[in-house]
């Protein structure tokens, strides 16, 4: 059996676009579906109800809004399949057998993640590709049994606590593979935490971004032989908050740039610690996906010879008065 695990906060305007995905499933006698009820304003019971017909669905609430982090390991912990999936409440999966094609990459290859392609609704007929992705939990599965062996948890916070949980899945050892097919869409909702108030989280969302890093990397310094790989994963989001920077300094976006150093500085100071135990493959590897993909999205041609090296930013920042 599979956990498909739905975080909702007044999503009822969305989530039923997203249980119909469920249950078009070609594998759907296999799912069970849970709604955490993030203290939404009203509950979801009228649409159980509809659902319960065709779906193995459940409805989990607790007391006070939390956020998706939260309710996510609420899921986790109310739930028992051996495997688990994650749906937003506002997203769908691509094709009817999306669920399927992951579950029988896991199993096959005795696996503890596996990770297909997504794509991002920008606008109506404008979709971004995410290849390879290991930050967001969008079209992926996960081991139950792996999962709790490790502890993994998502981070209690209210934006990037899925990258916290995938990274923390993958340095405690998981074996995972790729599979090259589309199995999610991340749709385009204006009033989705990510782009409600137009992308104000590509704002707000770096403080969460940058903590869940560095409370990430603390917890790998409690383990042994974890250096090169805390270098890596500070490397690897100092180099997109460098990125970032030069985006928001080209649109004069003195309030991003502001934000960024607040964020940021406390993770350049703990790299510090570690910066000497990075590998050079790993370091040459991250610039080249980063760099490629910033030009990708963004066509930023000037990223090419920016005014301000890596370093300078590291240095800048450091000044910067909190």
């Amino acid at each position: 059996m599979i956990d498909v695990i739905i975080a909702a906060y007044n999503a009822h305007d969305t989530i039923e676009q997203a249980l119909n995905s469920i249950l078009m499933q070609n594998i759907v006698d296999k799912l069970k579906v849970y709604i955490v009820n993030d203290k939404s304003d009203k509950d979801y019971s009228s649409i159980v109800k509809k659902y319960k017909k065709y779906l193995d669905l459940t409805e989990l609430s607790y007391e006070e809004n939390r956020g998706p982090g939260f309710a996510r390991n609420y899921g986790l912990k109310h739930s028992k399949s051996p495997y688990i999936v994650f749906l937003d409440a506002d997203d769908i999966f691509h094709s009817h057998y999306s669920i399927e094609m992951l579950y029988n990459s896991i199993t096959k290859g005795s696996y503890d993640l596996v990770i297909s392609n997504f794509i991002e609704e920008l606008a109506p007929d404008k979709y971004l590709p995410h290849i390879r992705d290991k930050i967001w939990d969008h079209g992926k599965i996960y081991r139950r049994e792996f999962i709790e062996k490790n502890k993994i948890f998502f981070a209690d916070e209210r934006s990037n606590e899925d990258l916290f949980f995938n990274y923390l899945t993958i340095l405690s050892g998981a074996k995972y593979s790729f599979i090259d097919s589309i199995t999610y869409v991340w749709q385009n909702n204006k009033e989705s935490l990510t782009r409600k108030n137009d992308h104000e989280f590509n704002h707000t969302g770096l403080d969460g971004y940058n903590r869940n890093l560095l409370n990430l990397s603390k917890i790998l310094e409690k383990r042994k032989n974890m250096e090169s790989k805390i270098a890596k994963v500070l490397f690897f989001g100092l180099l997109q908050m460098y990125y970032t920077f030069l985006h928001f300094e080209k649109i004069n976006n003195e309030v991003g740039i502001d934000l960024l150093k607040k964020s940021t500085r406390d993770n350049i100071l703990f790299f510090n610690k570690y910066k000497d135990d990075l590998d050079i493959n790993d370091k040459n590897e991250i610039i080249y996906n980063e760099l490629t993909k910033y030009l990708k999205q963004n066509n930023l041609h000037l990223l090419v010879l920016p005014d301000k090296t890596f370093d300078d930013f590291l240095n800048e920042v450091l000044q910067y008065e909190k």
